[in-house]
């Protein structure tokens, strides 16, 4: 494709909307005497009678601080960090409690996925038109021992999700159930970072920290989960702070 090219020709009355150098064809009274085109901008000048019209332009160079998705950073890649001591101490459910999990990414492109002990990093990638790019499921359990409710485990859910949207900011999602009494309803809290910026989340098991990092061929996060700054004695998330229900 030419970047820039004057023709002179013209086209006929039953002409096809879409021109080419090769056509030769007339239509009274209009005679296009430039084509403009580049890879962003389409413009094309008509003499109307002798006067010159603007017939169509579209599109436009974006800008270096744009926050829409470019066509060199599509999709959207997140990596979660282990944090945790993976140990509690709560004397209305257990002297001991040890707390494990597991991570599942329903979706993304690639992905690495299964137990996430402390100190583990796993990370995944993806680029879809609609929806989120990454979502994460985490399965959290604790088993205890040795207190007043005897010994056992039980579970619960969290999640996180990432999207590049077309307009607007990077976007990221902390999930977390409510409360103990009905684990199928989650608080969520959510938000569109810059680079740099943060948004942290405490649901009374973990704190857990977003940033987003810069771009490299991807919009970049990482959500790191440390120890609740302040726990539940019960050991079971009660909504995470500053979000609402989802």
């Amino acid at each position: 494709m030419q970047t820039q090219s004057s023709l002179s020709s013209k086209v006929t009355a039953d002409a096809p909307s879409l021109l080419t150098p090769h056509d030769e064809r007339v239509i009274p009274s209009f005679t296009i005497t430039r084509l403009h085109m580049s890879s962003r901008v389409l413009a094309i000048v008509v003499m109307a009678c002798g006067a010159p019209l603007l017939v169509a332009a579209c599109g436009s160079e974006p800008t270096a601080d744009e926050p829409s998705r470019t066509a060199d950073n599509l999709g959207t890649r997140v990596c979660l960090v282990n944090n945790d001591t993976g140990q509690r101490t709560s004397e209305d459910i257990g002297d001991s409690v040890t707390l494990t999990a597991t991570v599942a990414f329903t979706r993304k492109d690639t992905a690495e996925e299964g137990a996430f002990p402390p100190g583990k990093q796993l990370c995944a990638e993806g680029t879809f038109g609609t929806g989120s790019d990454v979502i994460a499921d985490l399965t959290w359990t604790a088993a205890f021992e040795e207190g007043s409710e005897g010994s056992g485990s039980y579970q619960w859910k969290s999640g996180f999700s990432a999207t590049n949207p077309w307009m607007g900011k990077p976007k990221a999602e902390l999930k977390s159930p409510l409360s103990s009494d009905d684990p199928g309803t989650y608080s969520c809290l959510s938000k569109g970072l810059q680079v740099g910026e943060s948004m942290t989340g405490d649901d009374g098991i973990f704190q857990m920290t977003v940033t987003r990092l810069a771009d490299d061929q991807w919009k970049e996060f990482e959500v790191v989960f440390t120890p609740s700054a302040d726990p539940d004695p019960f050991l079971f998330p009660r909504g995470i702070t500053g979000g609402g229900s989802c």
